[in-house]
């Protein structure tokens, strides 16, 4: 059975150089979801946006990571759902209302005829990634939310969305 793993939470433009930090000090690169080669790219994180979604590796899991090659777009695609690969979506935000983000990962998946368990090796990076953003975050509203989402939702100057 696939199990997934997700936490959501409310991150501030504020917040996300510290996020960046904190990830990267636990050994997290940024992988690109797709290539038009093999090779894949990683990049340091460090420019995390509003809104965007990142995959995230263990760096020393990245040479391990095998791409798909996917004939109809021509691209190499790695994804949450079968790869080594932790996804990171940070929180859109309208100058005024911040939706949620995630962190999200999978233990196991299906190939069709049976499950397949995934590297150790990510499930501790993993689970490494999601304690530490349940330390870094704080409670608001029965929601967890970065420390500059906080200090803005206590001000009345953000909203949190659904």
């Amino acid at each position: 059975m696939t199990r997934g793993h997700q936490l959501r939470f409310y991150t501030h433009p504020d917040d996300l150089p510290d996020l960046a930090r904190g990830l990267a000090q636990l050994g997290a690169l940024a992988v690109d979801d797709r290539t038009l080669e093999q090779h894949l790219a990683t990049h340091e994180l460090k420019d995390l946006r509003p809104g965007s979604t990142t995959l995230i590796a263990n760096e020393e899991l990245v040479d391990h990571l095998e791409p798909r090659f996917m004939p109809n777009h021509s691209v190499w695609v790695l994804t949450a759902g079968s790869d080594a690969v932790v996804e990171l979506s940070t929180s859109p935000f309208d100058g005024r209302l911040l939706m949620h983000g995630r962190l999200y990962f999978i233990a196991d998946y299906s190939t069709g005829d049976r499950f397949v368990r995934k590297p150790e090796e990510l499930l501790t990076f993993a689970a490494s990634v999601e304690a530490w953003l349940r330390g870094w975050l704080v409670s608001r509203r029965r929601r967890l939310v970065g420390p500059a989402a906080a200090v803005a939702l206590d001000a009345g100057l953000v909203e949190l969305g659904a």
